[in-house]
């Protein structure tokens, strides 16, 4: 049986956040989705599918290990479901997974409950931060989103905004809506049911699961000279 540790963190969720601090801040420092927030620049729909496109990848790779993993809010990570309908509104097609992505998802397939559950983290944190651009986009910027899509009729698109569920092609965006919060509450409870914050060693599992999840989104979005060949 493993020893507790004599002066563990409070809570798992906190060990992670600062444990994986500069990850996120890597991401996020190269992540095409802040680019939805600058007022200044129009995003064409060009490059909003190829940001979909980096989603999809990731998602379609990690996420149903998450989903098999956490059972009480599989819903949350079925995102990949919702930006396949947002491609195939706008007649894209999912490129191939690129290698280095598809080796991360295979060495998780054979990882412990914890390191699952510190992927499970990533990418509802995640979830979280786009449910944040979507809010900050529905409320400012009307105009990005008729120049990504113009077939979209004004009236449909205010509406959507408004209930804060838009249309194909911004399913992604719009997530689960209002549910999300909701959902990194119960999924925040699992977190710490499953990884016992008292033990150093299923904190360093749920830490390695974490930053393979922040390692996916760099892979994609940050590739190493050797990928980027792979990217369409």
């Amino acid at each position: 049986m493993l020893e507790p540790d004599v002066n563990p963190p409070a809570t798992v969720h906190r060990f992670l956040r600062q444990a994986t601090a500069s990850l996120h801040d890597a991401v996020e420092s190269c992540s095409p989705l802040g680019e939805l927030l600058v007022p200044s620049n129009i995003t064409s729909r060009e490059r909003y599918i190829s940001i979909l496109l980096d989603l999809y990848e990731i998602l379609g790779a990690l996420e149903p290990l998450a989903e098999q993993t956490v059972t009480d809010c599989t819903e949350s990570f079925r995102r990949r479901i919702l930006v396949e309908r947002d491609l195939t509104w706008l007649g894209a097609t999912p490129r191939p997974m690129r290698p280095s992505i598809a080796r991360l998802a295979d060495a998780m397939r054979s990882s412990s409950l914890q390191t699952r559950m510190g992927l499970a983290y990533v990418l509802m944190g995640q979830s979280l931060g786009t449910s944040m651009i979507c809010r900050a986009m529905v409320a400012n910027d009307h105009i990005k989103l008729r120049h990504i899509a113009p077939e979209i009729a004004p009236l449909e698109l205010a509406q959507g905004a408004q209930a804060l569920q838009l249309p194909p092609p911004f399913s992604f965006l719009t997530g689960h809506g209002k549910r999300t919060n909701s959902s990194w509450s119960v999924f925040l409870q699992t977190l710490e049911r499953s990884v016992c914050v008292h033990e150093t060693a299923a904190r360093a599992q749920a830490l390695a699961g974490a930053r393979a999840g922040f390692e996916a989104f760099l892979l994609v979005w940050a590739p190493p000279a050797d990928d980027l060949g792979t990217k369409g």
